[in-house]
Parts: structure tokens; C-alpha cells; sequence
């Protein structure tokens, strides 16, 4: 990990605190839904590689601009929606940075994840509007509906590990 000081580079995010663990991933478009807001993943779905462009070092934290680099939003930018979620935009203007504060070393690969203003990414569980509002409202169909949107705003703070796809 040593290498990527400094520079910038792709990698996937794995939630490595504990009780939450799995990979970070992108919703897709469903058709009823937009997608490109990031989550915690409650299945096989894969995590969104995502492109890392290195601006400064400040304070014991990188500071970067995200993209998307796999997938159908590669190329848009990470920002927050005005309700506090991270997500893909590629028609509006993402101007803010975000920051990575490395655990220990940054060898480690685990680090906590901030945005601009210094707000650490947690999780926070949302049922979403069913579909067909005529579906009846079983159980297992809120349960179905319940996503872990990453936000900047509010939910339970979380810590990451950085899996480097490649440098440079």
C-alpha cells in the first residue's frame, strides 16, 4: 500500500466494521428507481471498482476526487445528494473532495472514509416505496425493499478496507 502514497489508483471498498461487513456497491437503474447510490451489499451483488485521482495531502489525510471506474456510471462522479447519500452524478457539477485517513499505516489498506467537510461515511437502513403500491405489504416484501444507502449525514459510522486494482 505504500506505493499508492502520493498517487492515485482503483480500488474496491470492503465495510470492515463489524457487524456490517461486506462490499461497497453501486444500485443499479431498476426501473422504478434510480440508481447509482452507493450501499452496503446484503448479497452477492459485486463492489463498484472506483477510480481514486490523488489531490493533496492534508493533516494525515488523502484527499481525492471519485469516480465511478467499472460499470454503467464509470466515469461519473462521487457526490452527496442533498438528503446526505453518496452516489454516481454524471450530468450534475461534483466539485467537492473527499478524504481517507489511513489506519495505522497506509500498508493496512483499512481507513476511515470522510467527505469535504470532514464527516465520516456510515449506513443508514431505508425502506424504500414499494414498486406497485398495490402489492400487499408482507414482511418479506418491505424486506426486500430495505437498502444501506452510504451517507454523509447520518447512520452508524463505518471503517474500510481499500482493495488497489491498480496504480497510477
Amino acid at each position: 500500500m505504500e506505493l499508492i502514497k502520493g498517487n492515485s489508483f482503483i480500488a474496491t471498498l470492503d465495510i470492515v466494521t463489524p457487524g456490517f461487513e461486506s462490499p461497497v456497491c453501486c444500485r443499479r437503474s431498476d426501473g422504478f428507481a434510480t440508481g447509482g447510490w452507493l450501499m452496503r451489499t446484503k448479497d452477492k451483488q459485486e463492489s463498484i471498482a472506483m477510480r481514486f485521482d490523488f489531490i493533496d495531502h492534508v493533516e494525515g489525510r488523502d484527499h481525492f476526487n471519485i469516480s465511478a471506474a467499472s460499470g454503467e456510471y464509470m466515469g461519473a462522479k462521487l457526490g452527496i445528494s442533498r438528503n446526505g447519500y453518496l452516489g454516481f452524478y454524471s450530468i450534475a457539477e461534483v466539485t467537492d473532495f473527499w478524504k481517507l485517513q489511513w489506519v495505522g499505516s497506509s500498508d493496512s489498506g483499512q481507513c476511515i472514509w470522510r467527505d469535504h467537510r470532514g464527516h465520516r461515511v456510515s449506513v443508514i437502513t431505508r425502506v424504500d416505496p414499494p414498486a406497485n403500491i398495490r402489492q400487499p405489504q408482507t414482511p418479506q416484501n418491505i424486506l426486500n425493499r430495505t437498502f444501506d444507502y452510504l451517507s454523509a449525514e447520518e447512520g452508524q459510522v463505518l471503517d474500510f478496507q481499500v482493495r488497489i486494482l491498480s496504480v497510477g
